[in-house]
């Protein structure tokens, strides 16, 4: 019979012992990356499941073995499984830590030197928000309730409702920042130095960012899942006291109504041809012809993806990356002010 406790048990030993390091070049053992882990853990424990494993793999062999989906934000027990699904995949061996398989020695992927050099490669620690896609428990699965799409206001202060890691962007795409790369006020609320705000920080929110369904909140440090795959990490319930253990941005950095001051729902001209890319960021591909909008493909005459300067677009969303301008438009997202150049007026 599959035991969850053997699968955990699995992973914890090979946490504690730093003859197995990550890699995801030599992954099936003594080092692993984490879904190889994962899938060894699974077959050690009883289940269908084998050392191939990855993240795109996992969901049907989880559900296929027995495990439903849980709340992503809600209660944690010992062999719950988290999965963010093309990134990265943990296990909980208490309500408040994971074991994962994590990153090499140089901090990439490759795993030069077999073996944990650090110590963290692979290793268990306190939960964090990656965030996730999806939350596995095994055994009969319970109704858990829906939450409603929350409402942000940029300026209002919230509450985080789980460990959060922080990005450079607004979306699971970019990466995740590191200690020393926050706020000192953030790093006042990273106390175990792994990069990621605690749960209870209050984080004022500087910019809203709407991917789809889910909301990204840029904050002083960076950029937090508020919203993602129908969980809400951050309260929509704007802090009212003021309070000294929070982290409070400085004053913004906005540009004055002749600079830069793009209004969702006004229409502007390109200044050159411009890529349209599948999100705001040189980091998303930029779209082929086909992938535009039938007014889009009008504007692309040689049919290279790309709109032609003097091609009048409505204004969907503004996404600010740092300095850069990113705008979303029918067809997708184009850069409107990158690196002190000025696309769109």
């Amino acid at each position: 019979m599959p035991s969850v406790e053997t699968m955990v048990s699995f992973m914890e030993q090979i946490a504690n012992d730093d003859s197995h390091g990550y890699s995801q070049f030599h992954r099936t053992g003594p080092d692993y990356d984490c879904s190889s882990l994962v899938g060894r853990a699974l077959e050690k424990g009883g289940f269908d499941s084998s050392v191939n494993e990855t993240t795109r793999t996992l969901y049907n062999t989880l559900m296929r073995n027995g495990f439903y989906l849980v709340d992503v934000n809600g209660s944690r027990e010992r062999g719950d499984v988290f999965l963010s699904v093309g990134h990265h995949v943990a296990v909980c061996v208490d309500a408040n830590r994971l074991v994962h398989a994590s990153i090499d020695e140089n901090g990439t992927i490759i795993g030069a030197t077999s073996g944990d050099q650090t110590g963290k490669e692979i290793c268990i620690r306190s939960f964090y928000s990656h965030p996730w896609d999806y939350h596995f428990r095994y055994g009969k699965e319970e109704s858990t309730p829906t939450p409603s799409a929350p409402n942000y206001t940029i300026g209002n202060e919230y509450t985080l409702q789980a460990n959060m890691c922080v990005r450079t962007g607004a979306s699971t795409n970019f990466r995740m920042k590191a200690h020393s790369e926050l706020t000192a006020d953030g790093k006042a609320h990273d106390t175990d130095k792994n990069g990621c705000l605690e749960k209870g920080t209050r984080v004022t929110c500087k910019n809203i960012i709407r991917n789809g369904s889910d909301i990204w909140m840029q904050i002083p440090s960076g950029y937090v899942a508020a919203y993602y795959n129908g969980v809400k990490y951050v309260s929509d319930e704007a802090v009212k006291e003021p309070s000294n253990t929070e982290e409070v941005s400085k004053p913004i950095d906005t540009p004055n109504k002749t600079d830069h001051n793009y209004v969702i729902g006004n229409t502007y001209t390109l200044q050159s041809n411009m890529a349209v890319r599948t999100g705001a960021g040189t980091n998303f591909r930029a779209k082929s012809h086909n992938e535009l909008t039938e007014d889009g493909k009008a504007h692309d005459t040689d049919k290279n993806g790309c709109l032609e300067k003097g091609t009048r677009v409505t204004c969907k969303n503004i996404i600010r990356n740092g300095s850069d301008i990113w705008m979303q438009i029918p067809s997708g997202y184009i850069a409107a002010y990158c690196n002190g150049v000025e696309y769109i007026k």
